[in-house]
């Protein structure tokens, strides 16, 4: 408990409970209280964006509008992850409306042809959408 402040009621209960001592979490809470012990929690961090990006200038064409029928409205989406030490970006065409997933491509590099890639895939499934 000194060398670590910020354990608190659950970390102090597991560690009894792993030195098999019986003492339940409502008595280390008392303990706790009484000697005031209250640890900080970690607030989550909002996610990391680049406020300092440019702004694209593209109008979001599909703003309000639902569809009522498959191949009306596709979406693009685009992620990375790494996997075994190696970065990889994933681009994916959605239909709007069923949200199945109608092409993906999968590489190592971020190019253009990575999306083109997976709009090829997804025309090669579906007829051409009204609006992508």
């Amino acid at each position: 408990m000194i060398s670590n402040p910020d354990y608190g009621v659950y970390r102090l209960k597991l560690h009894f409970d792993l030195q098999q001592d019986v003492v339940s979490q409502a008595k280390i809470r008392r303990i706790c209280r009484s000697n005031g012990i209250n640890p900080k929690r970690k607030k989550k961090k909002p996610p990391i964006r680049d406020r300092n990006a440019p702004h694209t200038g593209v109008l979001n064409l599909i703003d309000g509008i639902r569809p009522t029928r498959p191949d009306q409205i596709w979406c693009g989406d685009f992620s990375y992850f790494r996997i075994g030490g190696v970065w990889m970006y994933l681009a994916t065409v959605i239909d709007a409306y069923t949200k199945e997933i109608l092409g993906f491509s999968l590489s190592t590099n971020h190019t253009s042809s990575l999306v083109c890639n997976s709009l090829s895939m997804a025309l090669g499934k579906r007829r051409k959408p009204v609006i992508f």
